[in-house]
C-alpha cells in the first residue's frame, strides 16, 4: 500500500468533484475547503472504525481477560485523540455536519463506556 495514497486519493477526488461541478455551472467551492470537508469525514471514520477495532479485539480476548486491559490501555488514548481531531475539525474549521455531530457524540459515549470498563476490570 502507497504510505500517502489517502491524501493523494481525496485530492485526486477533490479536483475531479470540482470540475464536474462547474461543468454543471453550479456555484463551487474552493479546493482546500473541499480537501478539508474530505478529511473531516475521514477523521469521523476513524473514531468508527477505533471502537470497531476495540470491540474485535473485546471478542479476540473473551477466553484471556487479563488481556483486555492492556488493549484497553493502549486503544483508549487513540480513541481520545482521534475524537479531539473530530471535535476540532466540526468546532475550529466549520466542518460541522450531523453525521460528523452523531460519531463524535456515539465515539464519546463509547470512549466513556471504555473508562468504566477499565476501571471495573483495575478495580
Amino acid at each position: 500500500m502507497v504510505p500517502n495514497a489517502v491524501g493523494l486519493g481525496a485530492l485526486v477526488i477533490t479536483l475531479l468533484l470540482d470540475n464536474i461541478t462547474k461543468s454543471w455551472g453550479k456555484p463551487t467551492i474552493g479546493t482546500a475547503e473541499m480537501l478539508q470537508t474530505v478529511f473531516a469525514q475521514e477523521k469521523g471514520n476513524e473514531v468508527r472504525d477505533l471502537m470497531e477495532e476495540y470491540l474485535k479485539r473485546l471478542r479476540m480476548y473473551l477466553r484471556r481477560p487479563e488481556e483486555v486491559p492492556a488493549q484497553t490501555r493502549q486503544l483508549e488514548p487513540q480513541l481520545s485523540t482521534q475524537l479531539t481531531r473530530l471535535k476540532n475539525a466540526m468546532m475550529k474549521d466549520g466542518h460541522i455536519s450531523t453525521r460528523l455531530l452523531n460519531q463524535w457524540v456515539n465515539g464519546a459515549a463509547f470512549h466513556t463506556q471504555m473508562l468504566i470498563h477499565l476501571a471495573r476490570l483495575e478495580g
